[in-house]
């Protein structure tokens, strides 16, 4: 049990990474911007490359769970199944893209995206 909850990274890198996602969404909250761009360059340092956009899409959705929450009263619904839709068709495709990247492009990509 204790394995999965750090999915094997070791508890220092698991400690920081959940750390590092509150930080990056309290940043976010209070900025509006800089929150990605910072969890990617820490995330750049611990992970291989092919793991970042997987650990990233993961606090993605956590943080955007809680936004959600705290903002339900003020979603626009009427909009949810077309972007249901498209998020489905994206991760689709982005995910038989993603596991034919070489490591080298997908890090160049992420250095010229945080740039």
């Amino acid at each position: 049990m204790a394995e999965f909850l750090h999915a094997g990274l070791g508890w220092s890198i698991a400690s920081t990474l959940t750390a590092l996602s509150f930080f990056t969404f309290s940043m976010t909250a209070a900025f509006g911007i800089g929150g990605t761009a910072v969890m990617l360059a820490v995330l750049a340092t611990l992970l291989p490359a092919a793991a970042i956009p997987l650990v990233h899409g993961f606090v993605q959705l956590g943080s955007n769970a809680g936004r959600a929450t705290i903002m339900w009263r003020h979603l626009r619904r009427e909009i949810a199944p077309m972007f249901l839709a498209g998020a489905v068709i994206g991760i689709a495709l982005g995910s038989v893209f993603l596991v034919q990247l070489d490591p080298a492009i997908l890090q160049i990509a992420l250095g010229s995206f945080i740039l």
